[in-house]
């Protein structure tokens, strides 16, 4: 799922980065806002390679992501949203082969990208993580794989925050639900450091 509004310089390089993954079985979901600035030319080229796509007004990023979720009718989703990019064409690949059973998040690293560097970001790594290992950290939605059952056995992301709603979610999935994750030291994406949640980190 990639949710994108006014993202007319970073859709087309998130798109190529998931239609161009090596593994196939990919159903892909682009939920824009109402974007007014190109952003829905450039993904109207990329239509074929699509599976849905719509543009409308929403109430945030993360009323659009549940949208996403509400169209998903596979096994896993990953947000891989505008300006985001996994970090090579094999990762789903790669991920695809690190699942065992019982695990319904799978979750790497991400790249940090700032305008003159760059930082690699792991998150939590424990394979059983603690009320204290999800408070001081989180998993980072980008580089999960996500059993899309999850949602609807314990609600979608709430639309009150405006910022920390998937950390809540994976919070309450964890420490809650105790829902099985596995983290593997793997880099999934790169993560633009100029959307809503990293200028607004404090």
């Amino acid at each position: 799922v990639t949710v994108v509004f006014n993202g007319v310089t970073d859709i087309e390089k998130t798109i190529c980065s998931v239609i161009n993954q090596t593994y196939k079985n990919i159903e892909y979901i682009i939920i824009d806002g109402g974007s007014i600035d190109g952003t829905i030319d450039i993904i109207k080229k990329y239509e074929k390679s699509i599976s849905y796509f719509i543009s409308e007004k929403d109430n945030g990023i993360y009323d659009a992501m549940n949208k996403g979720i509400k169209r998903a009718t596979g096994r896993w989703v990953n947000f891989m949203n505008a300006g985001d990019l996994f970090d090579s064409s094999t990762v789903l690949q790669e991920l695809s082969e690190a699942f065992t059973p019982g695990i319904r998040i799978l979750r790497g690293n991400i790249i940090r990208i700032y305008p003159k560097f760059k930082v690699k970001s792991v998150g939590v790594t424990s394979q059983n993580p603690t009320l204290l290992d999800m408070f001081n950290n989180t998993f980072h939605h980008q580089a999960c794989l996500i059993e899309t059952s999850l949602f609807n056995d314990f609600g979608f992301y709430s639309i009150d925050y405006k910022l920390c709603s998937d950390w809540k979610f994976f919070f309450d999935c964890i420490i809650f639900h105790k829902v099985k994750s596995k983290y593997i030291n793997l880099t999934i994406a790169h993560f633009k450091m100029n959307g809503a949640s990293s200028n607004n980190s404090i």
